[in-house]
């Protein structure tokens, strides 16, 4: 079995700081119309119970989280390098210990991991993804002392639910907030600096620190890729640009990849089916299934919106609030014209699937399947005469290619699904549960990122973040304020009074 390791390298930065816009696509907003013809089927599948040898339970743990320490019982992979005392006595005294201390402790807990004295031989903590294991080693703790630098402006998303209907909207909001110095983005390094003259810029480095760019001027991530896979920029005058390790070169927009927008690796979730991906048309301004060997198109039909085949099926979206499934011979799946009665009413209504409101990373899932299942809307619109096309249900579900339902614990909202984990949210609280049925990670955490690359970042109220795997492991023990989402194997993270580590997934 290959494994894999997660090694820790040194970034000497020296550089940067500047007004980042982070680039979010969003706007697709639909309302329901008579054209609408693709119903969602109303089966159901249960989760399977979890194999007798899990500690894991598909009920939930009903008792009050200790919202102070991670949960003692995904603490055992880490049991010979780090010490639960060690992390809940970190937590708990940090509002009333001073920062000498604090580091204090960041130096004994990072030496147990086996980084801060230099040493790169102490593995300090192992995970599993897709059935194979990694480790983690921490080459040198990260020596650059600022958190931040510069400001950027971001799009803040969230769900609001209609008072007239069971409808919701997805509201977007700009922030202007503290940037952080150290962004990884595709497998390289956007480090943050200012010059001799006080000026600030960003400047492109690789993983462990080379500078390959000095300013990227006014470029920003897209979160898209182009046809050879690479991280694709844009600037001020929506002029795009691939990056290829060495410069920018400059492209059109057809070149730019369909897929949603966020820091997704180069082998994304939707992987092409055989020699067919989606190829966008600009003389139409819409999207094509073509053979990228010789551009020809391979599905005659074009959408206004498609994502990639993944285990023979895709996600296209024919008209402005038709959104289907359909076979590599362009045949809509889980089709239906009967109606149904809603759940508790007399009101008849079709089912049909949406596109959501937003294409960035609260929207994992909706491209493609993954380990079977596929994120959709579902949306309930009445057939009665005095209540026509109004919205009764408007919900995010996991359907399979059977066309049957993923049964989500009760109560709990679907926030995001990917690597086979639904990211489950409840009164303000967030857990992993597997598509085996069970809880990874009990709905304890304030903060919780979807999984990328089989590690998602979590956290608790008091800003202390850790990082698990798909198992319910910590891998990255909770004594950071700040860890990234993986980008294409790079992990940056930051210690309060040490400064950054980077961290690199690589094969053993």
């Amino acid at each position: 079995m290959k494994k894999t390791v997660i090694s820790a390298v040194s970034v000497l930065m020296f550089f940067i700081s500047s007004l980042v816009s982070i680039f979010a696509a969003g706007g697709y907003l639909f309302s329901s119309g008579d054209e609408l013809t693709n119903e969602v089927p109303q089966s159901t599948v249960s989760g399977t119970t979890a194999p007798s040898d899990k500690e894991h339970t598909n009920n939930i743990d009903n008792s009050t989280p200790d919202a102070s320490a991670p949960d003692k019982k995904y603490l055992t992979s880490l049991k010979s390098a780090l010490y639960y005392t060690d992390i809940e006595g970190l937590i708990k005294d940090r509002a009333s210990t001073s920062l000498e201390s604090r580091v204090e402790y960041y130096k004994r807990l990072a030496g147990v991991l086996g980084g801060f004295d230099g040493e790169s031989d102490k593995i300090s903590a192992s995970g599993v993804y897709n059935g194979e294991s990694f480790e983690i080693k921490l080459a040198k703790s990260g020596l650059y002392d600022e958190y931040t630098s510069g400001v950027e402006k971001v799009t803040v998303y969230t769900k609001v639910h209609s008072p007239d209907d069971g409808s919701y909207v997805t509201h977007s909001s700009d922030i202007v907030r503290a940037r952080c110095k150290v962004v990884p983005y595709m497998g390289y390094l956007l480090v943050g600096g200012t010059d001799e003259n006080g000026n600030a810029f960003i400047s492109l480095c690789s993983y462990d620190g080379e500078v390959l760019v000095d300013n990227i001027e006014d470029k920003e991530p897209y979160f898209a890729r182009d046809y050879d896979n690479l991280p694709v920029f844009v600037d001020s005058q929506s002029q795009y640009y691939s990056f290829d390790g060495k410069k920018f070169n400059k492209i059109k927009r057809e070149n730019v990849r369909a897929e949603l927008y966020y820091d997704y690796p180069a082998s994304p979730l939707a992987a092409y089916n055989g020699s067919t991906e989606v190829k966008y048309l600009p003389r139409y301004d819409k999207y094509q299934f073509v053979n990228y060997k010789n551009g020809k198109a391979s599905i005659s039909a074009r959408y206004l919106y498609a994502f990639n085949f993944s285990q023979g099926y895709a996600v296209v979206m024919t008209t402005a609030n038709a959104v289907r499934i359909i076979n590599t011979s362009a045949k809509s799946m889980f089709a239906s014209t009967a109606w149904h009665i809603f759940p508790g009413t007399r009101m008849y209504v079709q089912y049909f699937f949406a596109l959501p409101d937003t294409l960035g990373i609260e929207s994992m899932g909706f491209s493609g399947f993954d380990n079977g299942w596929l994120r959709v809307r579902v949306r309930a619109l009445s057939r009665m005469n005095n209540s026509y096309n109004t919205v009764a249900d408007d919900v995010d579900k996991l359907i399979n290619t059977n066309g049957e339902y993923f049964d989500i614990p009760d109560g709990y909202t679907l926030e995001g699904y990917s690597n086979g984990v639904l990211l489950l949210s409840k009164d303000g609280l967030y857990g992993y549960y597997s598509i085996n049925g069970y809880w990874i990670a009990q709905p304890i955490y304030d903060y919780a990122r979807p999984f990328i690359q089989g590690l998602a970042v979590v956290g608790y109220a008091d800003g202390t973040v850790g990082m698990i795997d798909t198992e319910g492991n910590i891998v990255l023990p909770f004594v950071y304020t700040h860890i990234s989402d993986v980008s294409s194997g790079v992990i940056t993270a930051y210690t309060e009074g040490i400064g950054w580590n980077v961290y690199c997934l690589c094969e053993k």
